[in-house]
Formats: structure tokens, sequence, C-alpha cells
């Protein structure tokens, strides 16, 4: 029984882990393919933020350089002011993150919310991206640490435990179940 057991839990992590290897196979092939819009995963667009404008430690909704945003489109009537909102006008080589601070009809301003920020120029609200609906605190930091020599280490490390320590757990359920078969049997001759 406990053999069976283990051997779903194995099947979970073995079909996670497929499904995670798919997903980034997808958003590698779209990037690829089209390298001048945003890709979409999943229902959300991701950027790294590359300036400090939105950092304030006073603010909830700071963010930092090198966190990762995640962004979902709404309607255009949905944005309102006080969203953290990621557009991209004409000219521009990549999206900003910023607040909506004012609206009048489809256009909007925005600003950061560091200190140091004045409003940005007014524009047409079809060029938001979308809405900022979560952040990856640190984003740059883990991707900088699993490429040091250090994390590629850790991580193959990781793998390597993951499946002798799965191996080891099944081999143990066998001999288990093994001697419970045979203390079966005997019991069974003894009658």
């Amino acid at each position: 029984m406990a053999r069976k057991i283990f051997r779903v839990f194995e099947t979970i992590i073995f079909i996670v882990m497929i499904i995670i290897i798919i997903l980034c196979c997808i958003y590698i092939v779209k990037r690829k393919i089209d390298k001048e819009n945003p890709t979409k995963m999943l229902g959300h667009y991701t950027f790294v933020v590359i300036s400090d404008s939105m950092y304030n430690p006073e603010y909830k909704e700071s963010i930092s350089r090198g966190d990762m945003v995640f962004v979902k489109p709404r309607k255009n009537a949905e944005y309102q002011v006080g969203m953290i909102v990621a557009y991209q006008k004409p000219g521009d080589s990549k999206p900003t993150t910023h607040q909506i601070i004012a609206r009048n009809g489809d256009m909007v301003i925005t600003k950061g919310i560091n200190a140091n920020n004045d409003p940005d120029p007014e524009f047409d609200v079809n060029y938001i991206i979308g809405e900022v609906t979560s952040v990856w605190r640190g984003y740059s930091k883990t991707v900088n640490w699993i490429k040091s020599p250090i994390g590629i280490v850790t991580i193959a490390l990781i793998g390597f435990i993951l499946i002798e320590g799965l191996n080891l757990i099944d081999k143990y359920l066998k001999k288990v179940e093994g001697k419970t078969t045979s203390n079966k049997e005997e019991v069974e001759q003894n009658k």
C-alpha cells in the first residue's frame, strides 16, 4: 500500500516537472518568434523592472529595479486612478510600469511613486498593456544566483538528491513489501 502511494506521489512530481518544462519551452518559442511584442503566458505578461521610478519604501506598492511584474490585460474602461499599469507608447523601446494618477475619458496620466518623478505626459489608454497584479521581488537576484557557479552546483545537487532519494525510497518499499509477502507466506505454511 505504501508503495502505491509512493508511486502516485512520484507520478505527480514527474507530471508537474513535465508541465513546467513544456510551459518554459512554449514561452521561449513564443519569445523567439515575436521579439518585438510582449509575450503572454497563462493570461499574463511578464516584465523585469529596469529603473527605480516605482521604488519608494514608504509605499506598499513599491517595486524595485530587478523585480519581475506580472501584468494582466483589462478592458480600457477598467483602468482607474491608483492602478499600477504597464504601458508602451509608440517609439518606446520598452514598456514602462507606473501608477495612474489621472484619467480624463480615454486619456491617462501616470507617474512613478519615487519622490523624484514628475508626471508622465498624457497618453491614450489604448497603450496600456495591463494592470500589475503581482510582483516577484528579487527576481534578478534569484536569476543571478542560479547563473552563478554555486547556484548551478546547488540546482544540480537538488536534482540528483531528488532522483536518488526517490530511487532509495522505492528500493526500501520494495524490500519492506517483499518481507511482508514472505511473512504472510510463512504464516500460511504454518497453518
